[in-house]
This record gives C-alpha cells, sequence and structure tokens, in this order.
C-alpha cells in the first residue's frame, strides 16, 4: 500500500530540518500545552514562508499515551506511539494555531492504524491508514498559512476481495474523480488469479473512472437567479475537463459546469459563443442530457435498485425522454439566460427524482450535446458514460458545510472560501 497518497502537484515535496536542528530552537510551548500534563515537545520543524514572507514552523506536541476517548482504561486503545498534536507558529504572531490532534488507537478493529506526516514550504501532508476488514487510507495537503485544505484523497478496500474504490478532490477547483474496480462478487472470478489482480488503490489499473459531481446544499437557494461561477465543477469540450465521448475535441469551445445544491436540484450553466437551434427534433439541438442510476463505486453486491434513464433537455428547458425508465422524469424549475464576454449563457435548475432514505445510491452523468451543421457533432460527459450501463455513471460528492463559503456575484456562483481550515476539525 506505500506511496498510495500522491497529492495534487506535491508529489515531490521534501520533509525538511531534522529533529537534532528542530529541538536547539527550543520554542516556547507553554500556550500550547496551557495545564496539560504530559506535554512535551517532539520537535520544531522550518516549513518555509508564507506569501507575507512570515516564517512558518509546525510543532509537534507528546502529550502521553492515554486515550481521553477510551473509557475502557484498556491500554489496547491507548493512543500509539503517543497522542500528537501539531501547531502552527508564524512569526511575528504571538498565538501559535492547532493544525491536527491524532491519537492512533489502531484506527479500526484491525489495528493497522498509521498517520504520516510530512512538512515543506508551506505545507503540511498528513496520511492515515486504518479498518478492519474493510480497509482506508486517507490523505490532506494542507496550506499553513492562510490555512486551507487544497487537496484530498481517500481509498477504500476490502482486504480479502480485488475491489478498491479511489477518490481525488481538489479544493481550488472545486472538482474531483473517482477511479474504481470492481470487487469479485462470484466464486472463481478471473480478475482474482494470481498474478491478474491488480494491487489494492492503484489508481492507473482502476477499470472505472469518472469526474464527481459536487453537492453543496443550499449553496444557491430555491429561487435565487445565479449562473455557476468558480462555485462549481466545469468541464470542457477539449477534454482536458471532461470526457469527449462522441466526435472530435474542440479547444476554445463550450463549457458546462454542474452543482448539486441539495438531494434533488442539480444546476447547470452552458456556455458557448453561440447555441444551435431550430433543428428537425431536439436530438439536432443543443442540449444537455441527464444519465440517472445507481451508484456502484461504493463495492457493493447488492442487487441493482434504481432502474437507469436517460433525459434530454433543450436550452429552452423543454424534457424528452431520452432511453431506459420512464417512470420519473425530472422537472426544470427555473430558467435564464444572459450574453457575457461575447458567449451566451443559459443556466436550468432541475430538480430530479426524490429518492428518500435511498439518496446515497443515486449516481449521475451530465452530458452536453453539441450541433454543428444541423446534426449531433461532439458529446461531452461528466464521466465515459456507456449506453446501458450504470457503473459508468458519475458519482456524488456531498461538500461539507464547513469546508467552503459560495456566493452570487455580478449574476454568477462563485467561490468565497474553499477549503476552510473548520474541516480540520477545530
Amino acid at each position: 500500500m506505500s506511496g498510495w497518497f500522491c497529492p495534487l502537484g506535491l508529489a515531490s515535496l521534501a520533509v525538511i530540518a531534522s529533529v537534532g536542528t528542530a529541538l536547539a530552537q527550543a520554542p516556547d510551548i507553554a500556550a500550547m500545552c496551557k495545564d496539560r500534563k504530559p506535554c512535551a515537545l517532539v520537535k520544531a520543524s522550518p516549513a518555509g514562508a508564507d506569501a507575507q514572507g512570515r516564517a512558518l514552523t509546525v510543532i509537534e506536541l507528546n502529550l502521553g499515551k492515554k486515550n481521553p476517548d477510551n473509557a475502557s482504561g484498556d491500554e489496547r486503545f491507548d493512543c500509539n506511539p503517543y497522542r500528537r498534536e501539531f501547531w502552527l507558529r508564524i512569526a511575528g504572531i504571538a498565538a501559535p494555531r492547532r493544525i491536527l490532534a491524532l491519537c492512533n488507537d489502531g484506527y479500526g478493529a484491525s489495528g493497522v492504524g498509521e498517520d504520516d506526516i510530512k512538512i515543506g514550504p508551506n505545507r503540511l501532508i498528513h496520511s492515515q491508514h486504518g479498518g478492519s476488514a474493510w480497509r482506508w487510507n486517507n490523505g490532506r495537503t494542507i496550506q499553513l498559512s492562510p490555512m486551507r485544505v487544497l487537496a484530498e484523497e481517500s481509498c477504500s478496500f476490502h482486504n480479502v476481495n480485488i475491489g478498491y474504490s479511489f477518490m481525488r478532490w481538489d479544493w481550488q477547483r472545486l472538482a474531483g474523480e473517482r477511479r474504481w474496480f470492481p470487487q469479485a462478487c462470484r466464486d472463481n472470478d478471473p480478475r482474482a488469479e494470481e498474478g491478474k489482480r491488480p494491487d489494492w488503490c492503484d489508481a492507473a489499473k482502476a477499470t472505472h473512472r469518472h469526474a464527481l459531481i459536487p453537492r453543496f446544499d443550499g449553496a444557491l437557494l430555491a429561487g435565487a437567479e445565479a449562473h455557476l461561477g468558480s462555485c462549481a465543477s466545469a468541464f470542457d469540450e477539449s477534454g482536458q475537463r471532461g470526457f469527449v465521448i462522441f466526435g472530435k475535441p474542440r479547444v476554445g469551445g463550450a463549457e458546462f459546469r454542474v452543482l448539486m445544491v441539495s438531494a434533488t436540484d442539480l444546476v447547470v450553466t452552458v456556455t458557448d459563443r453561440a447555441f444551435a437551434t431550430g433543428g428537425a427534433s431536439w436530438l439536432d439541438d443543443d442540449h444537455i442530457e441527464l444519465w440517472l442510476g445507481q451508484n456502484h463505486a461504493d463495492l457493493s453486491c447488492s442487487e441493482t435498485e434504481l432502474k437507469l434513464a436517460q433525459w434530454a433537455i433543450g436550452l429552452d428547458g423543454k424534457v424528452h425522454h431520452g432511453a431506459g425508465d420512464r417512470a420519473a422524469p425530472p422537472e426544470v424549475v427555473a430558467r435564464h439566460g444572459r450574453t457575457i464576454g461575447g458567449r451566451q449563457q443559459v443556466t436550468l435548475r432541475v430538480r430530479l427524482p426524490p429518492l428518500g432514505d435511498r439518496d446515497y445510491l443515486r449516481a449521475l452523468t451530465v452530458v452536453f450535446s453539441k450541433s454543428e451543421g444541423g446534426k449531433q457533432a461532439r458529446l461531452t460527459a461528466t464521466s465515459p458514460i456507456k449506453r446501458g450501463d450504470d457503473t459508468t455513471l458519475s458519482g456524488i460528492y456531498k461538500i461539507d458545510p464547513k469546508a467552503a463559503r459560495c456566493a452570487v456575484r455580478n449574476g454568477q456562483l462563485d467561490l468565497i472560501e474553499t477549503g476552510r481550515a473548520a474541516i480540520l476539525g477545530e
């Protein structure tokens, strides 16, 4: 499993400063320890400087082995090797700030818990492992000043099966992807034969991949009119963001942004130099397509509960059935358009069929269909969708409301703050 965590753009980040050098600095830890005992300095690691040129230092404390959440008194569930805290000290600022508080109590029934910390210029990378029969790996890349999470990665797998699900999320772009390898759900699965099975969490050998659809509840309230800006995931016809599944990629072409703002409300904004309309059928006009079905990236071997359905929505807001289940069509509850920067823009707010307590099962792929010369010329999608195969649908990533702030500015919904320190557990 080593090497699973490769932070976005930070794969070569090196640990700086030796323990000996750090201890020689002997920082004052009284404000961090307060009245807690034991509380001892482990090391103080230089971490470069922030944008204002202020020197940064990461201080690690040892608070002893006792686990404050271990009511049983069983030493097996105390902190290994000790209860750890990491604090940030910024030169010229008196009050230090806590970054992480860790207690490795095994992190699950298997007792395989592990924390790894790497420190570099204005960065701290934390990777963590744990679980029982189901194992997991999590990692975060943290900018120290101003403190925020830049990127996250995670992987889950069963320790006797071949399946795994690997996720990356970039807080700066509000975008991410999932790559996964299905479990063996029957005996004698040839993929599980010796020499054929991939290493768990090997993103390069995953057989399925898709972009994630962000869900940020309440980011755009009902009745509010706004186009999607940076508070959404963006896709375009170049093939660099998203998947061109039909036709040739086009640089400088159309862009679409997607964001779920509740369990059922999906907002899509499409931008292009001009939109094709007036075709012989809706298929020949520019339109979006929604593929709805069941999420399989959770590696369940359970039977499928949700029927696959394809719906097309014209940029005029009219809904057309495409393929699959007809029982629960989406509803366009709002449409508005504008011209900006010489380009046309249309935003649709679409209400999806409610799933109630099965909401976690939902998978969704959004497609933009571009027409040229009166015919469908290009399909750009959030996943490499294949007709009739719901394992090719995009998953949904639910955003912690403490992790970001969005607001309407100049008629569009933009990120105001992202990867906020609140999600570090302060």
